[in-house]
C-alpha cells in the first residue's frame, strides 16, 4: 500500500504541471492551510533529480511574492 502511494506520488511530481502546482501551494501556503511546499519539493526532486535548484528556486521566489503581497496589503488596508 505505502509503495502505491510513493509511485504515485513520484509520478505526479514528474508532471509538465508539477513546477505550477508548487509555485501556487507556496503562495497561498500561509493564507489557506499551513502545509509547508516542503512536502511537495521532496517527490519533485525524486522523480527529477537533475532540476532539484529551480525547483527549489520557484518555491522561493513564490514565497517572496507572497510576504510582498501581503505586506501590501496590510499597507493598504490597515
Amino acid at each position: 500500500m505505502i509503495k502505491n502511494i510513493y509511485n504515485r506520488s513520484i509520478k505526479i511530481a514528474g508532471h509538465k504541471n508539477s513546477k505550477k502546482f508548487l509555485g501556487f501551494i507556496s503562495f497561498i501556503e500561509s493564507f489557506i492551510f499551513p502545509i509547508p511546499p516542503d512536502v511537495f519539493i521532496i517527490p519533485m526532486t525524486i522523480a527529477k533529480k537533475n532540476e532539484w535548484k529551480k525547483n527549489s528556486f520557484n518555491s522561493n521566489n513564490w514565497i517572496c511574492v507572497r510576504c510582498l503581497f501581503r505586506i501590501f496589503n496590510r499597507i493598504y488596508f490597515f
